[in-house]
């Protein structure tokens, strides 16, 4: 349990750290979009605008997943990988479908297993190594 506990302290650590690196350039990114529109608005700055817009529910998706650390019961695993799944109302998860996607593009198969601690547990099966 000890080490869990430094486990889940080192996450919360971490997921701060990216939170202030990742939301600090989109910020100022959102204020000098507001200044632009100010001396003009058209589509490169809706567009721009648009993709902050983006960028900061990505944040605050992935930062939700860190956050949460639920494990993914065995009736939520089929859709585990779904685009837009979700166990919750407030976030939709995008993560797992392009981590599927990657896995399938080499050839590979991933599935969800319990983890050894606690937690879900992401295998990749079919993958050759070096030798």
């Amino acid at each position: 349990r000890l080490e869990r506990g430094r486990e889940r302290d080192r996450l919360d650590e971490c997921t701060s750290i990216v939170s202030h690196d990742l939301r600090n350039p989109l910020a100022v990114a959102d204020g000098h979009v507001e200044l632009a529109r100010e001396e003009c608005d058209g589509d490169h700055v809706t567009r721009v605008d648009e993709a902050i817009d983006r960028s900061q529910a990505l944040v605050d998706d992935l930062l939700a997943l860190a956050r949460e650390r639920k494990a993914v019961a065995g009736s939520d695993r089929d859709g585990v990988f779904e685009a837009g799944h979700s166990t919750t109302d407030q976030v939709n998860w995008f993560g797992l479908r392009i981590v599927e996607q990657a896995v399938e593009a080499h050839g590979w198969d991933v599935c969800v297993v319990d983890g050894a601690r606690c937690g879900a547990r992401f295998e990749s099966t079919g993958v050759e190594t070096a030798r």
